[in-house]
């Protein structure tokens, strides 16, 4: 693949050459990405070491794009199918975060903790448990917080919005805690 300035770059196609998918090694290579992971980790270093803070600025983007899934799906359930009582509502933000968990062990087993050896089966498993929690968590959190915190002052649309960047602020910190030392340790 031929760059800007004329330099070449070789992508690589298969995981087992660089334990990592091309796509994670073209990114890895972008000025963006490494100037955003220098500012975000600069501040987490003397916290939690270089390391840890890596680890969780790309936990943080694989969770980005979890939530793009999430909020994807829930608003396609809700606002496009009309899934509009309370049960609805949870189903929908149950089948939300599924597909979610899905993409995020993908991203998190392949990127984020790619160092870590073990089965996968075994840690799909512990991520599923760790993820079925936090949906509990998340679910109570979103329905609690549109139906009393947000539903009742706020237009539909912008109450299911905050209900759910609420109740996904307040799981990270149980995903990323309980996967970073039982599922990926």
């Amino acid at each position: 693949m031929r760059m800007a300035g004329g330099k070449q770059m070789q992508l690589s196609t298969s995981v087992t050459e660089s334990n990592e998918p091309a796509f994670l090694l073209f990114l890895r290579q972008q000025g963006w990405y490494q100037m955003l992971a220098k500012i975000i980790i600069k501040p987490l270093r003397p916290l939690i070491g270089e390391q840890e803070a890596k680890r969780l600025v790309k936990y943080g983007m694989v969770g980005v794009s979890g939530t793009v899934i999430e909020l994807g799906l829930l608003n396609f359930f809700i606002f496009a199918l009309g899934w509009n009582s309370d049960t609805q509502k949870i189903a929908a933000n149950m089948i939300a975060v599924s597909l979610a968990i899905v993409s995020n062990f993908t991203w998190n087993r392949l990127w984020t903790f790619a160092e870590v050896g073990g089965d996968r089966r075994a840690q799909f498993v512990k991520f599923v448990l760790v993820s079925i929690i936090g949906m509990l968590i998340n679910s109570a959190i979103f329905f609690l917080s549109d139906k009393y915190l947000f539903g009742p002052w706020l237009h539909s649309v912008v109450a299911v919005q905050l209900a759910k960047f609420t109740a996904i602020a307040i799981t990270l910190t149980w995903n990323f805690t309980a996967n970073r030392f039982w599922t990926f340790k």
